[in-house]
């Protein structure tokens, strides 16, 4: 195909899907007609890249300003110049509260958790600079906390022995 035909059929499709509307699935799968309105401000201190050292390796997770009713991160762990593993990290309101989802990737994009569901976890505790997440699946830690301590990103997660001290980059 010519340059000028690919590019006409990709700017059709963009405006297409920009006019198309998916709806709205809460965590149990049901459709919702309109996004759910909570409030995700108080995510706005995660936004920016963080750095830290843990399993062995350099680690890095960087978080996107909330929009559309979400927020969202991305993670990585590099040792000895190749990449460890990564996570892909979605943060959604629903009927049933804020719901934090994510996959765990092998250098080879396979996920850690195969044809399972994601880690499902939900918001149980909010404030200024503390975020608790409990599970709500059997394939999840138990709890994740997020704190902001003296400008350090403080995460615990159940199971793992140390907690990971980020410090922003970004």
């Amino acid at each position: 195909m010519q340059p000028k035909v690919l590019f006409s059929i990709a700017a059709a499709l963009l405006i297409g899907f920009t006019q198309f509307q998916l709806p709205v699935l809460d965590f149990a799968g049901e459709v919702s007609d309109q996004p759910i309105s909570d409030d995700l401000a108080d995510f706005a201190w995660l936004e920016g890249t963080w750095h830290a050292e843990a399993f062995g390796a350099i680690i890095e997770e960087t978080w996107l300003p909330a929009m559309g009713n979400s927020v969202q991160a991305v993670f990585r762990a590099v040792a000895e110049d190749s990449l460890q593993f990564s996570e892909f990290i979605q943060v959604t309101s629903s009927k049933k509260g804020t719901i934090m989802r994510f996959n765990h990737f092998n250098p080879d994009f396979s996920t850690w958790e195969g044809d399972g569901p994601p880690m499902e976890l939900i918001l149980t505790t909010r404030s200024d600079d503390t975020l608790v997440f409990e599970a709500i699946n059997d394939s999840s830690p138990s709890e994740i906390i997020y704190k902001l301590v003296d400008g350090e990103m403080h995460v615990s997660v159940s199971g793992l022995e140390e907690m990971i001290v980020f410090r922003r980059t970004r």
